[in-house]
Parts: C-alpha cells; structure tokens; sequence
C-alpha cells in the first residue's frame, strides 16, 4: 500500500504528548468529588466535546486550587486543536498559567506533590505538542524538556501512577522517531529519547485500567499501525477502543487504519461511513474527509474525486487542517486517473494553504515525480491488490513497464518491485513472488517501514509456499537478529519462528464436523497479508473447535454450520498467534482474550 494512507496519523502525531491524563490514583472513581471530572473526560472519549467543556469547567469552577482541573480543561482545547475544531492556543496558554500558579503553590507547600507535578509538567507537554504540529522545533523541544523531568519526578515518588507513562512513552518514541534535525536538537538540548522505552511505557499505561488505558491505547495504535507497520499488535486494542466508544471519530478513525494496513479497506470504508453524518459540523465534515481520503489511498480515485470534489469552501474552512489535505489527496486521486494537469494543479493548492507538519513536504514529493510513468502503473497495481480487479493484466503491465531502462525514483521502483511480487503470489506464483522479492530484501533497508517489513513478510512466505523451505529457514536466521531495528512488527517476527519451526503441531481441540448437505452454513474469511496456515477458532457450548481455513483468491476461507444466535470467534496463525476479526465491530473479552462475535439470524418462518 502507498504511504500516503499515514499522513495524516503521522501529523497528528509528530512530538506529541497526550494531554488525556484520567485513571486513578490522581481520579479515583470511588472518589465522589472526582465522578465529575472523570464524566468529563469520558464525555471527551465518546466525542462530546461540548459536554466534556461544561463538566471540566464546572469540575474547575468547584477545585479553585486543584492544579489538575484547569490540566483537564487543557485536553479539551488541544483534542478541538488536534481534530480541527478551531485555533485555541490563547485558551491553552491562559490554562497553563492556571496550572503552573496552582502547581507551584502546592509545591511551596509540599515538594512532593505528585499531583502538582504531573499537571505541570503535562500541562507543558501539551504547549510542546501544539509547536510540535506547526513545525517549530525548537519551541517543542524547549517545552518537552521543561515538562518531562517534571513527569519523571512524578513517577518516581510513584512508580505506579500511570499517567505519566503515556506522556512519556508517546516522547521517548517520537523523539526517537523525529527527522534527522529535530534528533539533533534533541541531542543539543539534553532530552532523552528511547524508542523501545517509549514503546515498552506506553504498553504499560494501555494496560493500566481506567480512562488511562484508552488513551494510552490510542496513541499506541497510531504507532504500531502507522509507523512501525504491526497491525497485527494494534488490532486488539483498536477493537477495543472503538467497541467503548462507536460513534467517537478518533477510535473508528484508528481502527480504520489498523483494517487499511491489514488490506481491508473495504472494512475501513464500511467502519468510516458508519460513523459519518449528515450534519453540517467540523466533526461530521472531518468523517466524510476521512471516508474520501480511504478511498483515495485505497485506489478508488473516481469515488474519491466525487466525494472531495462536493466539499465547499465553507466546510473546508470549518476544519483548521482541511484544506491542505484536501488538496493532497484530491491530487492523489486525479494521478490515480492519469488526470495529471489537474493533479498537479491539486498539488500546487496544498503547497499554498497553511502547512500542518509536513504537509507542503509530502505535496512538493508528488510534483516532483509528476513525470514518473511507472508511478502511474504502480497506482494502479496498488489498487487492483486493495480490492482484488484484474490482477493478471495488472501483473503483466507493471512487469513490462518494469523491463524499461531510464533512471527512476528509488521509493517508486521498490513499491513496483513489492507490488509485482504480491501480484505474482496472488496469481499462485510463489517461484516468480520469490524472485522479484528477493531484490528487495537484499537491498539497502532505508525506507519507510512497510517497504522494508512487508517485503520480507512476503518473501519468506513465498519461498515456504514454493517449497523452498531451506531457504526460508536461512533467510529467516538471518532476519531474526535484525527485527528490532525495523520495528516490532509481530507480524513479521510470527513468520520467522514459522520458517525456524516448519513441523509445529496445531494444538489439540475438539474434533470438527464437516458440513452436511443441507446444512446451513456460514461463512467466515480472512485476508491473507502474508500467513502460511490459518484456522478459525470458534466456541461452541464453552468447549472451542478449530476448523482449518483454505486460501482462496486472497482470502483464508470456510464454511461453518452455526445454529441461530450469538458466536464467539477468532482466528489463529500460524498454529499459535490468535487474533480478532479485523472487520468484527462487536468483540468480547474473556479470560483467554479478545474474541469476535458473529450473529446468525434465525430462518424465517415459510
């Protein structure tokens, strides 16, 4: 899939630090004089922001000298900032002069006030994260490093406070994950930055109960889906999160990111328009933004253009980050169309409105390759794998265009060379996939992750599926000791140990019964995204049956015979990974984990 399909959860979340803090001990819910703040906050989390103003403010107007009431008021301003709402940076700075007056007056009192530490040093985080998105380095990492001593005070008179983990897990990681200028002046200023710390942190804090843990779980959804490239990590807490709150755009938003990056985006279309609205707010213009914007990255340009194309200046002026965006991404889909005059005349809008992060960067990159012909070819392969069309004609023409000399961009040609290895494994040609992967797993790993992960994915599993299985098993002791500095991607770990481990046996369940003819049956499917076995697991009268799926055109497929009502199920790769249905919005939780539900409807009566 192109990158482009991350922009907008990459701005959102470049030097960010969550301004979401809410579980207990600093909000306990046994605590009555903290139930307002946490409705306020769980107002907040469903997507009610007018109603989560009011009960912070009353929760303010009530605690004159809590230095975390004016903190909580702060979210409410940053999330309106962060989701386009309006500029409210004066509100932000007259909160953060609340919080630092009662934060040091509690500390004049008591110097290890925990409380007071966390609301100051976060309410500074925040002020860091607002420089962060408009693009000014040094005023970020100045704040950043005034508020995370202040955090890590915090946590170490209290080991067990959660809030300060996601604040500091959410920096260390992007710290660590900035452009090359911004390390360098974290470096220059002295602010530590830590990757696998940062992810380990926010772990920790999204499994913490409490308001905490959703929070903390968004954030790390944004991460392992979009950046690190594991969907397979992020996929339960996305369903989890959105399950808390359906109709809140920021879950289903980073839900449908999870189901793009597992190659659903039909499921991420379905999700999105689900929650999308008829009415004329900020809120319902940004969803309907985000259903063109799936369509676009997707392949589905000419529904994409109908969709963009109907937006009026009004409602691109109503969200604050709308109109670059909007530019982009209607040029995405004119070059999809091979409408280049209008693409580039799209492009050249988003280099003119008001720059979001690294908007203009990425609008300037597609002018610059407006002349790449295998682009085109590649734009078009991309969205014949995203929804399954014509995958031999689109095979045969990227490898002609690929047979052409002449000089070519580097990120286009690896896209060509992955994009034809996926089509030739889905046309049941694992020898060829091998081959045209091969390229790119020998090559340089610079990039973005999905084009050094995802290769690797497929290459390992092609080589298993042409019964090369030694060389998968070479190719994989070579992979293992380099995982970590691609990312976490479990994905890509769980193929290894299948290569390192070909003879594992499936676990024992309770034997299967085939379908009878006559039977009613159901049918459950999985997209394949690079799995050498997959089974479904189901539950049936407390006892769980596995019945072996087949791959079919793309997909892991089979039929089971359910009676009328409510199902548990899940799948598992791999003989030992399981893991929800990506397109299941409803899901429950049991003692041994996240499971799908799945609802047969009872046969009418003739």
């Amino acid at each position: 899939m192109p990158h482009s399909r991350r922009l907008l959860h990459l701005v959102l979340l470049l030097l960010c630090v969550p301004a979401r803090m809410s579980a207990a001990p600093l909000l306990d819910p046994m605590d009555p004089q903290a139930r307002l703040a946490l409705a306020g906050l769980e107002a907040l989390d469903a997507g009610h922001s007018e109603r989560a103003r009011t009960l912070l403010e009353r929760y303010d107007s009530e605690h004159p000298e809590d230095p975390l009431a004016p903190l909580l008021r702060m979210k409410v301003w940053w999330w309106a900032v962060l989701e386009g709402q309006g500029d409210f940076e004066s509100e932000l700075v007259a909160d953060l002069e609340r919080v630092r007056e009662r934060a040091e007056a509690a500390l004049e009192r008591d110097r290890s006030d925990v409380r007071a530490l966390y609301a100051l040093g976060e309410a500074h985080c925040t002020m860091g994260r607002l420089h962060g998105i408009r693009g000014e380095g040094w005023a970020a990492l100045r704040s950043h490093r005034r508020g995370t001593p202040l955090l890590e005070r915090a946590l170490a008179l209290d080991p067990d406070l959660p809030e300060p983990l996601a604040s500091l897990g959410v920096y260390h990681y992007y710290a660590a994950r900035a452009p090359g200028f911004l390390r360098f002046l974290a470096r220059f200023l002295r602010v530590q930055a830590d990757r696998p710390r940062g992810l380990q942190e926010l772990w920790r804090a999204a499994s913490q109960p409490g308001v905490q843990r959703a929070e903390a779980a968004f954030f790390l959804v944004e991460i392992l889906a979009n950046v690190e490239d594991d969907p397979l990590e992020a996929l339960p807490l996305a369903l989890r999160m959105h399950a808390s709150h359906p109709q809140s755009l920021r879950f289903a938003v980073a839900l449908a990111s999870v189901q793009l990056a597992l190659e659903r985006p039909d499921a991420a279309v379905g999700l999105l328009r689900r929650v999308q609205r008829d009415e004329e707010t900020p809120e319902a213009t940004a969803a309907r933004f985000f259903v063109a914007r799936t369509l676009a990255t997707s392949g589905r340009a000419a529904e994409s253009i109908a969709m963009l194309e109907g937006f009026t200046e009004a409602q691109l002026q109503s969200v604050s980050w709308l109109a670059g965006w909007h530019a982009y991404y209607l040029g995405v889909s004119y070059a999809q169309l091979g409408r280049e005059n209008e693409a580039q005349r799209s492009f050249r809008l988003a280099c003119a409105a008001p720059e979001v992060a690294d908007s203009h960067s990425f609008a300037k990159r597609e002018l610059e390759r407006s002349d790449d012909s295998l682009l085109q070819i590649v734009r078009e392969a991309e969205a014949t794998l995203a929804w399954g069309e014509e995958l031999g004609f689109a095979a045969s023409r990227l490898e002609t265009a690929m047979e052409k000399g002449g000089p070519r961009d580097r990120e286009v040609e690896r896209r060509a060379r992955y994009a034809l290895g996926l089509l030739q494994l889905r046309l049941g040609h694992p020898e060829r996939a091998a081959s045209h992967l091969r390229d790119l797993v020998d090559a340089d790993d610079a990039g973005e992750a999905w084009l050094v992960t995802r290769p690797r994915l497929r290459y390992l599993q092609a080589l298993l599926w042409s019964g090369q299985v030694e060389a998968a098993r070479q190719a994989a002791e070579q992979l293992r000791p380099r995982l970590g500095q691609w990312g976490s991607n479990r994905q890509l770990e769980l193929m290894i140990e299948t290569c390192l481990q070909p003879r594992i046996d499936p676990p024992a369940f309770t034997t299967t019964r085939k379908p009878r003819p006559g039977d009613r049956t159901t049918l459950f499917r999985l997209k394949d995204v690079g799995f050498t076995s997959v089974q479904l697991l189901h539950v049936d009268g407390g006892a769980q049956r596995g019945y072996p799926m087949r791959l079919r055109g793309g997909s892991w497929e089979v039929e089971v015979p359910l009676a009328a009502g409510a199902h548990l199920y899940r799948f598992e790769l791999e003989s030992h990974l399981p893991i929800p249905d990506p397109t299941a919005l409803e899901v429950r939780e049991r003692g041994d984990g996240l499971w799908s539900v799945r609802t047969v409807e009872p046969i009418a009566d003739s």
